[in-house]
């Protein structure tokens, strides 16, 4: 089953309940023993879920690696922190004829590209599932890329509420 089948499957009904308002929704049968789901319990159980499918969605995408994007970066590993989702590239600076400290690599210009990735990904369901949980659980992303050669890195980071803005 898709990742975003998953998370609209299991996720929509609360998100109904949340978005129409109601303070509560019934998880028991018609007894006097019904426990009473509050709209934080709710959101609990939205963040858990989402929390849940950030971590399938990083083992499936793990088993991948490493993944070749070009003739000098390959994706080696995606994992959820508790304030992000980080994505590790190493990038091999002799192909690129940079090493990554160089002036001439931007960092401004690899965030403006990742911010334009994003929002033509979110056309595809899957990505824009793995946006909205990270949303919904006030994760940002971090892209690191590593030198090959000079070992170097270079982190580039999405706050939240930019990938809030992208997803609405």
């Amino acid at each position: 089953m898709k990742f975003s089948t998953v998370f609209h499957k299991y996720t929509f009904p609360i998100c109904a309940a949340l978005c129409l308002g109601l303070s509560s929704v019934s998880c028991g049968g018609s007894s006097g023993g019904d426990a009473a789901m509050t709209r934080q319990d709710s959101l609990a159980v939205i963040s858990a879920q989402a929390d849940a499918l950030l971590e399938a969605r990083c083992v499936k995408a793990n088993a991948q690696f490493p993944l070749v994007i070009d003739d000098f970066t390959t994706q080696t590993a995606v994992e959820v922190l508790p304030e992000k989702m980080v994505h590790t590239f190493s990038i091999d600076e002799k192909k690129l004829g940079l090493e990554l400290d160089n002036p001439n690599v931007s960092k401004d210009a690899l965030y403006q590209g990742i911010i334009e990735a994003l929002r033509v990904s979110k056309s595809d369901s899957t990505m824009l599932s793995e946006m909205q949980a990270l949303v919904t659980t006030g994760r940002g992303l971090l892209y690191k890329y590593s030198g090959v050669q000079s070992g170097k890195t270079l982190e580039v980071e999405v706050a939240p509420a930019t990938l809030k803005e992208i997803v609405e």
